[in-house]
């Protein structure tokens, strides 16, 4: 539905009509122009898409053998990334994932000596559980919920 102008054309603007209580049309009173429009449509969508989730990891190799305890991020579209420092001096593990449903993914995971590994995990929302391969070895993994986030280093000053 389109507004009419006073000598009856197309104004061509479906926004500039609103639907009174008695069925009657209105046209509404100026707002935002139309070449602005699209520019709140891009911002809000950004801020939306720009969503994410960071919590406290921490993991093991099912052989006690090593652990470690860093952040996993997951993000709006469905998507994330893990972070991971060892118990074994130097080590990290970094990896991503992605959700198959809604509460529950899959990923990949690399350590910086070298391993690699898939795992699975579930999900709640803010917590979850998961375990996989890592190197040929069982690796288990909890996060949220009482998994505390690694403080961040303390910037240097010169």
């Amino acid at each position: 539905m389109f507004s009419k102008s006073e000598s009856g054309e197309n104004t061509g603007d479906p926004m500039a009509v609103v639907i009174g209580v008695s069925g009657h049309n209105r046209t509404k009173p100026p707002g935002v122009p139309m070449r602005v429009r699209p520019l709140i449509v891009v911002f809000a969508l950004t801020g939306l898409l720009a969503c994410s989730l960071t919590v406290g990891v921490r993991g093991q190799l099912e052989d006690g053998s090593e652990t470690f305890k860093g952040s996993v991020t997951g993000h709006s579209n469905h998507s994330g990334e893990i972070h991971m420092d060892s118990s074994k001096p130097g080590v990290t593990l970094d990896g991503e994932f992605v959700f198959a449903t809604r509460r529950e993914g899959s990923g990949v995971i690399k350590t910086s000596d070298g391993r690699v590994g898939k795992f699975t995990f579930v999900s709640t929302g803010r917590n979850g559980n998961g375990f996989g391969d890592l190197g040929g070895k069982r690796f288990v993994f909890t996060f949220g919920g009482d998994v505390e986030r690694p403080k961040a280093a303390p910037e240097k000053s010169e």
